[in-house]
């Protein structure tokens, strides 16, 4: 399958077992987190039955279900990292630091733990 891809990107081939291609896509300004592409990964449950295996995770979480970015130049966007807000792929909004939360499970058990200062990183489930 042919990769197509309407905005600015350069491809990086990583040597592993094979080769793989990854599609990294140019940030607008150096303030913009860089985009990468796998179309070679999958969900789990997503993969033919052949290939589907249950995957569980020692704190018990099953799948993200939002991941937001705070970014202080939140309003100036690449056509990539726009294309992907339009897709509701991930939300972003504007803060006076860059922050990245990831939400599991519908963050149904009002927990979280906040990685900061080590990381710009909070956890909801």
């Amino acid at each position: 399958m042919a990769l197509v891809l309407h905005w600015p990107w350069w491809r990086a081939v990583v040597e592993l077992v094979t080769r793989i291609a990854v599609a990294i896509m140019a940030p607008a300004t150096l303030a913009e987190p860089m985009l990468f592409y796998l179309p070679f990964l999958q969900r789990p449950d997503a993969r033919p039955n052949a290939e589907h295996r249950k995957v569980e995770h020692k704190a018990g979480l099953r799948e993200i279900t939002r991941l937001e970015m705070v970014s202080p130049s939140a309003k100036s966007l690449s056509p990539a990292l726009a294309a992907v807000l339009s897709a509701y792929l991930i939300r972003m909004r504007t803060g006076k630091e860059y922050l990245v939360e990831v939400g599991f499970d519908g963050e149904s058990l009002g927990r979280a733990a906040d990685c900061r200062p080590a990381l710009p990183l909070v956890l909801h489930w």
